[in-house]
């Protein structure tokens, strides 16, 4: 169904994700400074990754009352922080969405968020406020 919204060309539907966290041991351990170092040359970003963002991933998260409601904390973790990992990408897969749209300054203005100094619901209404300025325009 065609909206009176539609941005750029017709490209594939945004389809929001999200995710539950399944922790795996490697079986690395470092006792000390040099095997600490060895480890970091041979483990995944993704174990380097739960290590440095830990504590903000079990602070920022709610559980969601219905598991259908599209953009939950969780959600939007997965798809601003977790796809330059998941898939070696410089940006979100929202400004990635949006630069595939045609949007290149919507797409731009969402990439140059800094999630790091905001909480995610405050990363969510900065998303969603960039969004609806474009679509004022």
């Amino acid at each position: 169904m065609a909206s009176h919204h539609e941005i750029g060309p017709r490209i594939e539907p945004f389809v929001f994700y999200t995710e539950r966290r399944l922790v795996v041991l490697t079986g690395c351990r470092a006792r000390n400074l040099s095997e600490l170092l060895d480890h970091l040359r041979r483990v995944s970003g993704s174990s380097v990754f739960y290590h440095t963002h830990y504590l903000y991933l079990i602070h920022h998260f709610e559980k969601p009352r219905f598991y259908n409601a599209c953009v939950t904390n969780s959600c939007l973790h997965f798809h601003f922080f977790e796809a330059r990992l998941r898939l070696g990408r410089s940006t979100n897969d929202f400004s990635q969405w949006m630069q595939a749209a045609g949007e290149t300054r919507l797409a731009w203005a969402i990439d140059r968020l800094h999630p790091y100094t905001m909480t995610l619901d405050e990363l969510k209404d900065k998303i969603v406020r960039i969004g609806r300025r474009r679509l004022r325009r």
